[in-house]
């Protein structure tokens, strides 16, 4: 090892942004995998093998109150259905959710009602409000997901031409042009880019929401067999830490320490360390 090179301790690394730490971690593995095959869009076949094997069955689902979430254990195929709705019922070619065609709104909204029993209400106010909340997210997460892979980086000319097959032409090149390229979006983006930029702490949730994290926790079982232990039969209440200390675990603590990459040389983030002491 050169004399440049040493070990650094924790006051010598660098703190990276999530969105920094992200790129740095995708950039490592693509290095150290080049040939491997990458995950898919989420299209949910198994979602719809179901649905085809029994198509008059509407499934039942729960929504968190305050936070208007879905949650419970058809959350998932919920959020996928709807995603792939909204994706094949609502134009891109609207500013946002609120400017949606209000006629688009009810399709959409009578198609998921069709497939879905669905509370009258959420926190005293009728489920619409959630529903539209819970579409409007997914609506601009897919937008989101069409600007990360076939506009960010690219001139005009090169994103008009990255149009996927699915989206229509002219809704296309409205949202390049119209939206995206707009003096007033590029600075809301950018905006919303140096916010980003600055958090710092990696979120750990994976594909799931905070809200279904949380719902999932408040309803687990709070004892285990003891023969799980002992070879007893009866059950023991089991000793665990506070809900937020686990829901903190669940949603910000990663199983294994991030690495980062620092002139070549991997090392270990402190990112608990700097939790734990703070």
């Amino acid at each position: 090892m050169s004399s440049q090179q040493h070990t650094l301790d924790a006051s010598e690394i660098p703190k990276l942004t999530y969105r920094e730490q992200r790129r740095a971690d995708q950039a490592e593995l693509r290095r150290l995998f080049p040939g491997r095959k990458r995950r898919g869009p989420t299209r949910g076949l198994k979602y719809a093998s179901r649905r085809a094997r029994n198509p008059e069955h509407r499934i039942t689902v729960t929504f968190m109150d305050s936070v208007r979430r879905v949650v419970g254990e058809n959350s998932a195929q919920f959020i996928c259905d709807c995603s792939n709705w909204v994706e094949d019922i609502c134009p891109l070619n609207t500013v946002n959710w609120a400017q949606m065609n209000p006629d688009k709104k009810e399709q959409l909204y009578s198609k998921i009602l069709g497939k879905y029993n669905l509370p009258e209400n959420v926190d005293g106010k009728p489920v619409i409000d959630s529903l539209s909340f819970q579409c409007s997210t997914l609506y601009r997460q897919w937008r989101y997901r069409l600007k990360e892979k076939h506009f960010r980086g690219k001139s005009l000319a090169q994103a008009k031409d990255s149009r996927p097959l699915t989206v229509d032409k002219d809704e296309w090149d409205w949202l390049v042009f119209e939206y995206w390229d707009s003096d007033k979006q590029k600075k809301r983006s950018k905006t919303n880019t140096d916010n980003k930029m600055k958090q710092l702490d990696i979120p750990a949730n994976g594909s799931r929401s905070t809200a279904r994290i949380f719902y999932d926790m408040i309803n687990e079982p709070s004892t285990i067999p003891t023969q799980d232990l002992e070879g007893a039969s009866e059950s023991l209440d089991t000793q665990q830490d506070p809900l937020y200390v686990r829901l903190f675990e669940k949603t910000k603590r990663h199983k294994a320490p991030m690495k980062i990459v620092i002139g070549g040389q991997v090392v270990l983030d402190q990112m608990m360390r700097s939790i734990l002491m703070n």
